[in-house]
């Protein structure tokens, strides 16, 4: 599958960049400063993906976010947060990013994380998970339902794996796998992972 990786361009440093075209050599790649620039790349390449990295603000601030409903299921969006802004995870979700990161990960992590957006479709990292689960323990919120192993495999959901991924990683059974999810959406009182998504307030 032809995939292109954009990239704004005040995000990543071109030595950066560099790195990333070695750990990611089967992509092609493309820097814009401007969402009328992202338009144009991909409808000149007319690539089967285009996988795109911006930051919160940006995808916030424009029009980006309208963008998969303009070229419906050629758009993936990774966003890099600052730390302490994982709150904005609902947010960020609800207006069409397949995955987010914190921006001061290592190059190493930008790329896994656009392997595991190309590959499963989803790519919550786990750092910003860790930092989640802070707020997670708080008593009075819904995820404070959770066992311990139940969230680790939640933390495997929320990254868009399904429960075969889930019982591969973990080795447990695919019928383990299957149980762990329905009783987490059974004690949580929600029926899909976008449900889930929606109690990261």
């Amino acid at each position: 599958m032809k995939t292109n990786l954009h990239y704004q361009s005040k995000l990543l440093s071109t030595s950066q960049i560099d790195q990333l075209k070695i750990l990611l050599p089967e992509l092609g790649f493309y820097s814009f400063k401007h969402s009328s620039e992202l338009k144009k790349q991909i409808d000149e390449n007319e690539p089967e993906l285009n996988i795109v990295i911006v930051d919160n603000e940006y995808l916030s601030t424009s029009e980006l976010f309208l963008f998969p409903f303009s070229f419906p299921g050629l758009i993936r969006y990774i966003v890099a947060i600052e730390i302490g802004e994982e709150m904005l995870i609902k947010k960020l979700l609800l207006t069409g990013a397949n995955g987010v990161l914190h921006r001061e990960e290592p190059i190493e992590c930008y790329a896994q994380c656009v392997k595991e957006v190309i590959t499963n479709g989803g790519c919550v990292y786990p750092k910003v998970i860790f930092a989640l689960n802070k707020v997670w323990s708080n008593i009075n919120h819904p995820l404070s339902k959770l066992s311990v192993r139940e969230k680790i495999i939640m933390d495997h959901i929320l990254k868009g794996k399904s429960d075969k991924m889930v019982a591969d990683q973990l080795q447990i059974s695919y019928h383990t796998a299957k149980t762990h999810r329905k009783n987490i959406y059974k004690k949580l009182n929600i029926n899909s992972q976008g449900q889930l998504f929606a109690l990261l307030t």
